[in-house]
Formats: C-alpha cells, sequence, structure tokens
C-alpha cells in the first residue's frame, strides 16, 4: 500500500495566529492555522511510497514573546486510494495516546500537555475535535540559543527532532504612515530590514467595537486581519527600506467578508494596526515550496526541516504599530451597507 502523508499548513504568519488564541481568546484564531493539505517527506526530498512508518508530521512556530505555545502535531496514515475520505477519518490523523513533546533552550526544558480545540470548522479534515500540544513559555525562552524541538512516541520509541532560531523584532522600526491613514487610497507601509532577519511580512489588523444599543454589558473587541504575502530582503545587513502597499479594495473586501451583517448590533472602529512579522528562513523555504507544487497531488518533494518526521519548526517574532485613520474613513465605513458602523471608539477606548 502507499503511505499518503497529510499535515495542516498554516500560511500566514502569520502565523501566526496559533499565539494570539491566548491573547485574544477566540477561537476563530486557531482555525486561521489549520488552513490547506500539506504533503511531505522526511527528509529535504523523499518520495511517498514507502513501507509505513508512524512518523508524526509537525507544524510548530514558535514566538518567544508568547505566553503559551502551540505545535499542531499528527501522523501519517495508509490508503488505498481513497486520500480524501481517509484524511476525515479522525484515526487517520490522531495518535491515540500523547507522545513526549518537549523544547529544550539551554539548559531549560519545556515539557508539553495536549488541549483539545472543539467544534472545528467542517473541512477536509476530521472535525469537531483537534489535538494540539502547548506549554507555557513566557520568558523561558533565549532568543540567543538554538531552540530544540524533540517528539518522542512512548509506544515505539520513534524520535523526531528539529532545531530552529528564535527571532527578535523588538528593534524593527517602521517608519511610515507615523499617526493617520486614509482608507481611501493607496499607501506605503514602510520599515526597515534587521540585520541577519531576511523573511518579513506584514498583517493590517482593522480592530472594531460591538454591542447591543445602550447596554454596555454587551461589548465585545473584536478585529480582522488582512495578511500579506512573505518579503525578502537582499541582504542580512539590515536597514534595507521594504515596502508593502495598503489597497482599499482589498482592504474593504476582507472587511465585507468577515464582518457579518446586523441590525441589531452597533459597530464603533477603532485604529488600524501594523503588524510586521520576522519568521526564520526555514519557513520561507517551506513556504515558497508548497505553493509551488500548486496541488497537494502534483508534487512529489516538498521541503521539511524534521528529522524523522515531516513538516515545519521555526522561530517567529513581531511589531506592532497603530494609527488612527482619518475622518473621510470613518464616513466611508458608516456607508459599508448591513455592517452599522456609527463612527469611531473614542480615543482612550482604542488599542
Amino acid at each position: 500500500m502507499h503511505i499518503i502523508v497529510y499535515t495542516l499548513y498554516l500560511y500566514n504568519l502569520s502565523l501566526l495566529i496559533i499565539t494570539n488564541m491566548m491573547h485574544r481568546n477566540t477561537r476563530k484564531t486557531i482555525l486561521l492555522y489549520l488552513l490547506t493539505i500539506f504533503i511531505c517527506s522526511c527528509n529535504k526530498e523523499v518520495d511517498l511510497v514507502d513501507d509505513y512508518k508512524y512518523h508524526p508530521i509537525v507544524y510548530g512556530i514558535i514566538d518567544a514573546n508568547d505566553s503559551i505555545s502551540y505545535i499542531r502535531i499528527q501522523k501519517a496514515f495508509q490508503s488505498e486510494g481513497h486520500l480524501y475520505e481517509d484524511a476525515q477519518i479522525a484515526d487517520s490523523n490522531i495518535y491515540p495516546y500523547k507522545l513526549d513533546v518537549s523544547l529544550k533552550s539551554g539548559n531549560r526544558i519545556i515539557k508539553f500537555d495536549t488541549i483539545t480545540i472543539a467544534n472545528k470548522e467542517e473541512g477536509t479534515f476530521f472535525s469537531p475535535n483537534y489535538p494540539i500540544y502547548y506549554a507555557p513559555t513566557k520568558n523561558l525562552l533565549n532568543i540567543d540559543l538554538p531552540l530544540e524541538l524533540e517528539i518522542r512516541n512512548p509506544k515505539t520509541g520513534h524520535v523526531a527532532k528539529s532545531t530552529t532560531k528564535l527571532m527578535d523584532a523588538s528593534k524593527l522600526d517602521i517608519i511610515r504612515p507615523v499617526f493617520v491613514v486614509s482608507l481611501s487610497e493607496n499607501f506605503g507601509i514602510d520599515y526597515y530590514s534587521l540585520e541577519n532577519i531576511s523573511t518579513y511580512q506584514l498583517i493590517i489588523r482593522f480592530h472594531y467595537m460591538e454591542m447591543i444599543p445602550d447596554d454596555s454589558s454587551s461589548i465585545v473587541y473584536k478585529y480582522t486581519d488582512i495578511t500579506n504575502e512573505l518579503r525578502r530582503s537582499k541582504t542580512l545587513y539590515g536597514e534595507e527600506i521594504l515596502r508593502n502597499i495598503f489597497q482599499p479594495d482589498v482592504f474593504f473586501y476582507q472587511i465585507n467578508k468577515t464582518i457579518a451583517p446586523t441590525q441589531e448590533l452597533v459597530r464603533y472602529n477603532g485604529k488600524l494596526e501594523l503588524i510586521i512579522k520576522t519568521i526564520e528562513d526555514s519557513f520561507y523555504t517551506y513556504s515558497e515550496n508548497h505553493q509551488a507544487s500548486g496541488s497537494a497531488l502534483e508534487h512529489q518533494n516538498i521541503y521539511s526541516n524534521i528529522e524523522n518526521g515531516y513538516g515545519i519548526f521555526a522561530g517567529k517574532s513581531s511589531k506592532s504599530h497603530f494609527v488612527r485613520i482619518d475622518n473621510l474613513s470613518k464616513l466611508i465605513l458608516m456607508d459599508l451597507e448591513g455592517l452599522n458602523f456609527m463612527g469611531s471608539l473614542p480615543e482612550e477606548e482604542q488599542p
């Protein structure tokens, strides 16, 4: 029989996004990280036809500044041709027992436990329950040292490993915009590259609040993201200006797609948050290699940096810059059909 290897591939620095689950306390955030299906190999490039083994499939993007770190681990499975049908069966993907998962940072070893995500949205893979490995890591990871991952199978003795470099975006300088932007026209978002870091990603986050009219107890703060493509600096010397372009048509398409129409709620816009993420180069290779295949069934040699396993393990970091939107943009938001925006939040209530 043929071995068909699957994993859930988180695009975006993303990503990122599993880490935001703790900060924003929303179920949808973590689902952003469970987006697509990925075929990969235990080495850099390997055929998928092999004797069946319980190799783990890994997705772990680690930020030293996060309170909680999450790692997605599932297993390869056999199929005699019913690929997508088999992928929807939980037993095909989930280990029936907990693996021994740990991170080593210098002399410190951090053990991971499991948490189950309930009521996952339906898709190619199974639902409603999805297990994920997690551990508190705030102030426990040394960004100056390599970060080592070890996944040990207590039943078979199989060990998968990987090593990554943690990122530090604290010195990242966002040049422009500075204070105020208009959502009615294109504008450049410029920032300097950092020394020895070449891969970057911009996320444009629109903050807003919604509530039942005259009921302050119903207030909920929300946001929606526009994730831009990965960018690469030309050198590793730093101080190179990188630019992304804000496009109003893309922004308002995302607003209309992700914010549901309502007649019962009123909404107020907050600030625009510009998030620049840095990420270890292996993720860029992984991302580009996966996209190049077009389809999971078209390309059999997919990048992986997991020894005795499949997938990706990489470090990331980010820095945010908040800007206000101008008065014309507030009027445009108020004119969006069905979304019921009433104006801006008071300055002291904005992020």
